[in-house]
Formats: C-alpha cells, sequence, structure tokens
C-alpha cells in the first residue's frame, strides 16, 4: 500500500536530525522549497527577505529596542514608521500564501472527483477491464497523493515560518506581536485549517488499497516513489513538531501542527496494517 507513518525510522530531510529546534529554519524551508513543485516556488513565504528586513530595523536609531512598558502597545507600534512598513510586508505575504493555498486546495478537489469518477467506472466494469487501465488509475492516484503531501507541507512550513519571522522580530524590537498576530490574523487564513487536504489524503489511501484489491496484479510502488513518500511524511511530521515546540510556551496553539500531528499519528497507527498489506 501506500507508505504511512512516515516518521518511523525514514531518513530525516530536516537537516538529517530530528531536534528542528536547533537547527536553521531558513535553511530547512529553503530545502523543503526545492523539494516542491517548481511553480509553487513564488508563492511561499519570502522567509530570507522579512528576515533582512528585521536585521535593517534592528539597526536603526527609530528602532532601538521599545520600552518593555509598552512592548504590547498598538499605538507605540503605529508610531514606528519601520514597524508599519514591516508589517504591511508581512501581511501581503500572508495574502500571498493564503490565497495560492485556496486556489490550489480547489484544484486539488477537482483532480480527486475525476479520480473518484474514473476508479468508480473501472469498478464498474471489474476485473474484465485491461490491466493497464489499472495501472494508469494507479499512476494517478500516487502521483495526486504525493501532491497533496506536498500542500500539506506547504501549509505546515510556512506557518512555522510566519511564527519564527514573528518571534525573531519580538526578541529584536522589543515589542510583542507574535501572539496575537497568529491568534487574530494567522488563524483567519486558509492554510491554517486544512481538513478538506486530510480527507483528500485517506481517500487516496482508501483508493489505493482498492485498487490493489481489484486488480492484485497491480505492480507495487517503485521504491523511488516509496521514499519520496515516505520523506514528505517524515517532513511534514517533523514540521508539525517544531511548531508544537514553537507554541509550547505560548497559549496559542497550532492548528496546523495539530492537523499535521494528528494526520502522522493516524498513519503511524495503521503502518504495521499498511506494511503487511503491501505486495
Amino acid at each position: 500500500g501506500l507508505p504511512r507513518g512516515g516518521a518511523l525510522g525514514c531518513p530525516a530531510p530536516l537537516g538529517g536530525a530530528r531536534s528542528g529546534s536547533a537547527m536553521k529554519f531558513g535553511k530547512n524551508l529553503a530545502r523543503v522549497v526545492e523539494l516542491s513543485e517548481p511553480e509553487w516556488g513564488p508563492y511561499w513565504l519570502n522567509y530570507r527577505f522579512l528576515k533582512k528586513r528585521i536585521k535593517e530595523m534592528s539597526k536603526g536609531g527609530e528602532s532601538a529596542k521599545v520600552d518593555p512598558a509598552a512592548s504590547g502597545d498598538p499605538s507605540a507600534l503605529a508610531a514606528s514608521a519601520q514597524e508599519v512598513a514591516f508589517f504591511r510586508l508581512l501581511k501581503a505575504e500572508l495574502r500571498k500564501v493564503s490565497d495560492f493555498f485556496k486556489t490550489a486546495e480547489r484544484q486539488f478537489e477537482m483532480r480527486r472527483d475525476r479520480v473518484r469518477e474514473g476508479h468508480k467506472q473501472l469498478r464498474e466494469q471489474g476485473v474484465l477491464m485491461d490491466r493497464a487501465a489499472w495501472m494508469r488509475l494507479l499512476r494517478s492516484v500516487v502521483n495526486f497523493y504525493k501532491e497533496l503531501l506536498l500542500l500539506e507541507n506547504f501549509a505546515i512550513m510556512n506557518y512555522v515560518g510566519f511564527s519564527k519571522i514573528l518571534k525573531k522580530h519580538d526578541k529584536l524590537t522589543g515589542f510583542a506581536t507574535r501572539g496575537k498576530f497568529m491568534r487574530e490574523v494567522m488563524s483567519q487564513k486558509s492554510f491554517t485549517h486544512y481538513p478538506v487536504v486530510l480527507e483528500m489524503l485517506s481517500e487516496a489511501e482508501e483508493l489505493f488499497k482498492d485498487i490493489q484489491k481489484m486488480q492484485s496484479s497491480v505492480a507495487p510502488l517503485q521504491d523511488e516513489e516509496r521514499l519520496f513518500i515516505e520523506a514528505i511524511r517524515d517532513l511534514n511530521y517533523q514540521a508539525s513538531r517544531l511548531q508544537e515546540e514553537e507554541d509550547g510556551d505560548s497559549d496559542n496553539p497550532s492548528p496546523v501542527a495539530a492537523a499535521g500531528a494528528a494526520h502522522a499519528a493516524a498513519a503511524a497507527t495503521s503502518a504495521a496494517a499498511a506494511a503487511a498489506a503491501a505486495p
């Protein structure tokens, strides 16, 4: 079957270790972007640019650390031209990421419908249908599944990126913005909750199993595909754990991390069964 529970013993793509908080997030993000679909490149959070902007702000006279008494004062933030400019850039990045995710999710729903209809047509014709048709359907399910995993990763890593950049901003400027921004602004965006993506991932897993049941002669996954799926699952699991660590000392639990961790946990629970069922 499709590999599940990627956190169980497969390579750790985030820097080659499992202590995500000890590694440079920017480098990890760059590696993830390279793994993802090339046309998605412009729509990822521009973490490096925002990080550079924060460093420039911290060197300016205006942005000497704010008095701790005013760290959470919106009027103090609004009085700083540099802060206003920074948050304008941050919100533009947020719109870009969120709009892309919404569009991509709709496109995946249309793909899901096509795959589902193809499966229905072949199932109605049963085992009499040409084996090649089942192989084509299997390939479409696998490709659909792989790209859905990448979309899940896009959601998780961008969420982590916004949290990280705000944490860096608050550390260097003295303002306390991260908690409120993540709670009141980020939580409203499309990629911070993705039940439809999780449903489509589960459906793809079920379709794969059903195809193998209907056609026992269908070839198993190639090693390259299996390793790719396991690596992305592991990457998603690690990113979710990283966000949990980020939120561990705050009152703002991450819905993305919770969703990703729940998906990884569910996958891990059935890993043994899936391995036993694999051809």
